[in-house]
């Protein structure tokens, strides 16, 4: 993967100690450089510029959520 590729809303590994940072936005400066705006797991937003260098050692993730919502809706009922 590419540093033009990075995009809003993947989850990347190793951009953050011990955290996963969700990108809100990118703004490329030419081919070697992009300013990312993330969000930590905090929720907390902040910015800074890296290197096409630097983004090979970053891993995309995705983060599932622990539930699913895959049951049949016209068996569900609410009951009180």
């Amino acid at each position: 993967m590419k540093l033009q590729d990075l995009k809003a809303g993947m989850k990347l590994e190793n951009f953050l100690s011990n955290q996963i940072a969700e990108i809100v936005a990118v703004k490329f400066h030419g081919e070697n450089f992009a300013e990312v705006t993330y969000k930590d797991e905090g929720g907390n937003l902040s910015s800074q510029i890296i290197t096409a260098e630097q983004f090979k050692n970053l891993n995309v993730t995705e983060v599932s959520t622990q539930w699913k919502f895959t049951a049949d809706a016209k068996i569900f009922r609410l009951t009180s």
